[in-house]
């Protein structure tokens, strides 16, 4: 458990990024922020929501009567021992104060029952002389349940301000923080994508400049134009990556859905990755139980769905790893999974594999590992097909699987047309993380 340095009450995550967690203590309503590294296992994985540390102490309400009844008790003593300098007057006077504690402290319970104590207490102690009239004794009880509801009700209404006001400075330390995290990632994210487009660009350039200088042999030519291409083409893959991050951003990305064959967008994807799996001295296994698996999509975006979970498993698999492709079907749903043993994902990481930006402990030495994008973009794709993504892992090491639910297409009845709607640009399911 994370503490406040300044107060010692409790801190609670109120935003994080790849490598700062931004951390609040609603007591003393301080913010600060922290490397991940430094928080250790014990940091909070989800944002929380405020708890009322800034009020009053929180008891139970047993707890609250024991409180009541000890302050009673004490005004009780106190006051007997007072007796005699005071004699019979005043003679509530020392259990205002304990209702007004059991008030505080306890709540509205524990003060009607301090009320009743001090009451019965009062009139059986000091208002059981000879000769005074009734109706003066019923007087001073009265005025002490009157004085007693009103410090009840006081303290209450004190109680519920002091927790919306501690409620709101909660949120705008969870809206500032997040904000700062806002800002921190989209610095992050400049300074890495400068990098990534450095490097390819760097390649690009350098080729060139020996090409137009004539300084390659013929043998060479073929070489640096092979890596002219595949430098272009990463440079083509992480502009399309961040146009794609923008589209999502804007709403602006459009779908075309239609009924397909799952298979085959599963087989072109496989196919598109099939070379670079085996240049990683990779092993590739596909099974498909069922080829006739129909769901209703566009066919691009799935694609690129598959070709970002086999590309995320070829960044993190060693050289001789196995990456497996198997699509079934449920009574609901079609689901594709994509696993491999590769470096695997540690369980603090697991709740944010799918944000973007985030490559686990993500630094720009880790670059080669792309910006970070792809299995967000496959999230927001596999949710505006009405589908989820989920990942699972064993930890470090022990690889990942990741697995895409897609719903069945709807069998047409005879009597009535196909009708395809677009999905909502503004549409999110839930994304379940194991």
């Amino acid at each position: 458990m994370l503490e406040c340095e300044f107060c010692g009450g409790q801190a609670a995550q109120l935003a994080r990024t790849a490598s700062r967690v931004w951390l609040g203590c609603s007591r003393c309503h301080r913010t600060w922020n922290v490397a991940v590294e430094s928080c250790g296992p014990t940091a909070n994985d989800m944002l929380l929501s405020f708890r009322d540390e800034d009020s009053a102490p929180q008891m139970t309400v047993a707890r609250g009567c024991l409180v009541a009844a000890l302050a009673v008790a004490l005004a009780l003593l106190v006051r007997m021992l007072l007796r005699p300098a005071l004699g019979n007057a005043s003679p509530f006077l020392l259990f205002t104060p304990a209702v007004a504690i059991a008030a505080f402290y306890g709540g509205v319970i524990p003060a009607a029952l301090a009320t009743i104590l001090s009451t019965g207490l009062g009139s059986h102690f000091f208002l059981g002389g000879a000769g005074e009239p009734i109706v003066d004794k019923w007087d001073r009880v009265v005025l002490f349940v009157v004085v007693a509801v009103v410090m009840t009700a006081s303290s209450t209404l004190l109680r519920r301000s002091r927790h919306e006001l501690a409620a709101s400075l909660w949120r705008e330390q969870k809206a500032r923080a997040m904000a700062e995290a806002a800002d921190c990632t989209k610095d992050d994210f400049l300074a890495l994508i400068s990098h990534e487009l450095q490097t390819p660009m760097s390649v690009v350039l350098g080729w060139i400049a020996a090409i137009r200088q004539q300084r390659l042999k013929p043998d060479a030519m073929d070489h640096a134009l092979e890596a002219i291409e595949r430098n272009a083409n990463i440079l083509s893959r992480l502009v399309d990556d961040v146009l794609d991050r923008s589209r999502i951003a804007t709403g602006t990305l459009r779908l075309d859905p239609q009924a397909l064959k799952l298979l085959t967008v599963v087989r072109a994807a496989v196919d598109q990755m099939r070379g670079k799996i085996e240049s990683a001295g990779l092993r590739l296994e596909v099974a498909a139980m069922d080829d006739d698996i129909t769901v209703v999509g566009d066919s691009i975006r799935l694609q690129q769905v598959f070709t970002n979970l086999l590309s995320n498993a070829v960044k993190f698999t060693p050289k001789g790893g196995h990456i497996s492709v198997a699509l079934m079907a449920t009574e609901r749903d079609a689901r594709v999974t994509v696993a491999d043993t590769g470096s695997g994902i540690a369980d603090d990481v697991l709740p944010f594999v799918f944000e973007a930006f985030r490559q686990g402990q993500a630094t720009l030495q880790q670059s080669s590992h792309g910006l970070g994008l792809g299995l967000s973009i496959a999230r927001y794709l596999a949710e505006r097909h009405d589908g989820t993504i989920t990942v699972a892992s064993d930890g470090p090491g022990r690889g990942s699987t990741f697995t895409v639910s897609l719903p069945l297409a709807q069998q047409p009845s005879p009597h009535s047309a196909v009708r395809h709607a677009i999905v909502d640009p503004a549409r999110r399911s839930a994304v379940a993380i194991h």
